[in-house]
């Protein structure tokens, strides 16, 4: 058997664990905070939730902290608002962005020391398990309403409300160790495989590495060749690429961009496309967890067009050119590996 050195295109890490906070002993008397994250129906929801914590457990309703976009995380301000209370309510994640930014916010809170309570519908339970465990904190209490809230009518949304008063008031005084945390196994920067290519495909696609098609086996000497394109250190970092938040190394998206089936020339044009990705203004982290169709656009302009052939006229969505087909894709695979941007997770 003949073996080929591959190299891992994902971060090589092992998520530390983070630790919730501890329970509340009792809800008598305990300033509770809530997180109205401007989903349609969350304020209903609140509104119902909070006189039933009062009503049935004695707890003090303390402020809500009302996002002006369900994209965006608790800013410093709001998490100083919300330190001031004894434990926190986040409602609610209905797509995919609410539920990510909200799995976020409450590892946080939980980090800070706040018992905190998670609502996701359905539809999205799943997803926020996985992404709370991505980001260490495995045992981050989520509850599971029916899935949808936004188009809910206002008596459903208050029956939901009361479905789940007694599941907050355990979850944020019984604190729950979840023995289902999935176990990741960890590979080695670097891999020796078997080099008959149906093997190679098949370990490839049990890895998770691909996009649906046979990708370029990522052997050292290609992923080489596109770092001599550019003069960057390949252990220097762009940027934590959304949503698992990892930092991406120049020899990361080499890697990424050998599998997509990429020139060495083209990498420049690839870095370039991950770093303009990363910037503030294009908002990454929303595109990455919306539960709409997107995809990223990448437009070229100046010298590289002729030099890389490039196709900027007829058929230019289509099929048959190399260099528009293999950027695409190196972006989209380092979104993957890296970014961890994997459908219903």
């Amino acid at each position: 058997m003949q073996t080929l050195k591959v190299m891992n295109p994902q971060i090589v890490d092992n998520v530390a664990p983070i630790r919730i906070a501890d329970p509340l002993t009792d809800l008598r008397g305990a300033r509770i905070g809530f997180v109205d994250n401007s989903k349609v129906n969350a304020d209903l929801f609140i509104g119902r939730l909070k006189p039933l914590l009062r009503d049935l457990f004695g707890a003090a309703p303390g402020a809500t902290v009302r996002k002006l976009a369900p994209k965006d995380e608790l800013s410093v301000a709001d998490l100083d608002e919300l330190g001031r209370h004894d434990a926190v309510v986040q409602c609610f994640g209905d797509c995919g962005t609410s539920t990510s930014m909200s799995v976020a916010d409450g590892v946080r809170l939980e980090s800070h020391g706040i018992p905190t309570v998670t609502v996701c519908s359905s539809a999205f339970y799943k997803a926020a398990r996985f992404q709370a465990a991505g980001r260490g904190m495995a045992d981050l209490p989520i509850i599971e309403i029916p899935h949808p809230m936004h188009t809910a009518p206002e008596p459903v949304v208050s029956q939901r409300a009361e479905a789940i008063v007694d599941s907050v008031a355990e979850a944020l005084t019984r604190r729950a160790t979840r023995a289902d945390a999935r176990r990741v196994e960890r590979l080695p920067e670097q891999l020796q495989l078997d080099d008959a290519p149906d093997t190679l495909q098949e370990f490839f696609f049990r890895q998770g590495w691909t996009d649906g098609l046979p990708v370029v086996p990522p052997a050292q000497a290609a992923v080489c060749a596109m770092l001599e394109t550019v003069e960057r250190d390949p252990q220097d970092t762009i940027g934590p690429i959304p949503p698992r938040m990892r930092m991406a190394t120049i020899e990361k998206i080499a890697i990424n961009a050998v599998m997509a089936g990429c020139r060495p020339e083209y990498f420049p044009v690839v870095l370039a496309a991950v770093e303009a990705a990363l910037d503030e203004d294009c908002r990454l982290y929303g595109i990455q967890t919306a539960t709409n169709n997107t995809a990223p656009l990448i437009i070229v302009n100046g010298p590289a067009i002729k030099r890389l052939g490039l196709n900027a006229r007829g058929n230019v969505f289509g099929q048959g050119w190399r260099a528009n087909a293999t950027i695409g894709r190196a972006l989209q695979l380092v979104l993957r590996n890296v970014g961890g941007d994997i459908p219903g997770e």
